[in-house]
């Protein structure tokens, strides 16, 4: 088990010519620290007018989401504090025996956009649409198989002939796909073959061609680990864009996950779900919360920039967070920690609504919820706040964490970022009368730190060097601050914070 992490990292100011090269090619690496991510399944987000009043109910079946909704609501999401979105593949899909391909991860035609979702003009509307808001656009892309050949299903599937691929473009040929025997039986979707060189040309001069059409500013890669590391590497260089990999669920081993940073600019921190996800559903049972500060510490010293892995306590492939079970205390808690942590965090459609869906592919619609006074969505929207005045927006903001250190007993979790102090617990911690010593932090004495969600939780770093959290009922906290004020100005502070507690309670 490791504690006293400490970590010094400062990233140099970056001048960039941005109005003349983001229409040339997509964001860089160090340029997407700056983002949070909005993780979108097209067909599940919004009508391109008005959206039902009702949620759709039959979730194997396309539910009439479109690129022209997610350019209408585009305010939401701003709203929300995020200033990227993360869009399921869209190209046209086959469907199986009881299900369409909704989502997007079984291409029929690589080249044409699926018309459920809206047509090419819709996308670079789209696009153009989020680029004058500042807001970037990552799309998700299949790389690794096509769609359901006819007869087949994730069930069952029958050894194909020659001619089975002629409805697939471009990849209608037996000698695009590997052997059968190698298509994986989860699935059985038929497996490229990425040592053929027409697959190889074919694959890179599209992923060019969808960055030179629309102006995406990355993508993300699904499967990388069933995709030969030689292609991966060839498609990085081939292709100017920013590039994150997700790798299946069951990778959870951070240097298996940092040999694909050494290809791709990213992959999706696996570990560091796995880690978050043991702290608040199985550590009450037992010691899982010193997974944390292990795999920080860990990754710390195997991934190239551990600053630009994907962070998510929820998403298409793992199912949503609540989708165990509904505690909103452990929501806010995972949120705290994935908004504030050193990567890239992306939030999936739905958890600002605190929703389960009561699903395990966690594929509803998000409609009829679009509430922006909903708790866990002002949670949210609170925290991106902080986040952006404490880092800023433009690409050469602060990133890295300063100074991390762990503090955890019996459940409790904390870390700084600048002048911010983060603290996550779960309900093995019994909170005490007295509230939490915190002992580890890069506080100078007599510090005042707020906390974000409630102006009158106040604490000042005791001569000493420590300062008490009261951690009752489990809640997370963030306290600003990081600077020494007087005493005067403590009691003006005070006194502020209980007419604010007074008159929002009228």
């Amino acid at each position: 088990m490791t504690c006293g992490i400490m970590r010094i990292m400062l990233v140099p100011s970056i001048a960039l010519l941005v109005c003349f090269v983001s229409c040339c090619v997509g964001r860089t690496a160090e340029e997407w620290k700056t983002r949070v991510v909005y993780q979108i399944v097209i067909d599940r987000f919004a009508h391109t007018s008005e959206s039902p009043a009702r949620q759709c109910t039959d979730t194997s079946r396309y539910c009439g989401g479109t690129l022209k909704g997610i350019e209408r609501n585009l305010d939401y999401i701003t709203n929300l504090g995020a200033n990227a979105i993360l869009i399921s593949p869209f190209v046209l899909n086959t469907n199986s025996s009881n299900s369409a391909g909704y989502h997007g991860k079984w291409p029929l035609d690589i080249y044409t956009i699926n018309p459920s979702f809206g047509s090419s003009q819709d996308m670079a509307e789209l696009v153009s649409a989020c680029h004058e808001r500042d807001v970037w656009v990552m799309a998700d892309l299949i790389i690794r198989h096509m769609g359901y050949l006819d007869g087949c299903s994730p069930s069952l599937c029958t050894q194909p002939d020659e001619d089975s691929f002629s409805k697939f473009t471009p990849f209608d040929q037996l000698d695009h796909y590997v052997d059968y025997s190698e298509w994986g039986t989860r699935d059985y979707l038929p497996k490229l073959n990425h040592t053929n060189s027409f697959v190889r040309t074919t694959l890179i001069n599209w992923i060019q061609s969808l960055v030179s059409d629309y102006d995406f500013d990355g993508f993300r890669i699904s499967d990388i680990d069933d995709i030969p590391i030689e292609f991966l590497e060839e498609l990085n260089n081939a292709v100017d864009v920013f590039i994150i990999g997700q790798a299946s669920t069951e990778i959870t081993e951070a240097a298996e996950l940092a040999s694909y940073q050494s290809i791709l600019d990213a992959v999706f921190a696996n570990n560091m779900y796995d880690a978050l996800d043991n702290f608040f559903r199985n550590s009450k049972d037992g010691d899982g919360y010193y997974l944390i500060p292990d795999r920080l510490s860990l990754g710390q010293g195997l991934f190239k920039d551990a600053s630009i892995l994907g962070g998510y306590i929820g998403n298409d492939v793992v199912g949503r967070f609540l989708s165990k079970d509904d505690d909103f205390t452990e929501l806010r808690g995972a949120l705290a920690y994935l908004l504030m942590a050193d990567w890239i965090p992306f939030i999936y459609y739905g958890t600002e609504q605190g929703r389960d869906f009561e699903s395990s592919d966690g594929h509803e619609s998000l409609w009829p919820y679009y509430v922006q006074e909903r708790n866990v969505y002002k949670f949210i929207s609170t925290i991106l706040e902080h986040r952006r005045n404490l880092f800023g927006t433009s690409v050469s903001g602060y990133q890295g964490v300063e100074h991390v250190e762990c503090t955890y007993y019996r459940g409790v979790y904390s870390f700084a970022r600048k002048s911010t102090f983060v603290i996550i617990t779960n309900g093995r911690y019994n909170s005490q009368p007295d509230g939490h010593l915190i002992r580890r932090h890069p506080f100078e004495k007599e510090t005042v730190l707020t906390n974000i969600f409630d102006p009158t939780d106040i604490v000042t770093v005791q001569d000493n060097g420590t300062f008490r959290v009261n951690l009752e009922n489990h809640e997370p906290k963030i306290y600003s601050g990081g600077s020494n004020l007087s005493q005067g100005l403590v009691f003006v502070l005070a006194m502020g914070a209980i007419f604010y507690h007074l008159f929002t309670r009228l």
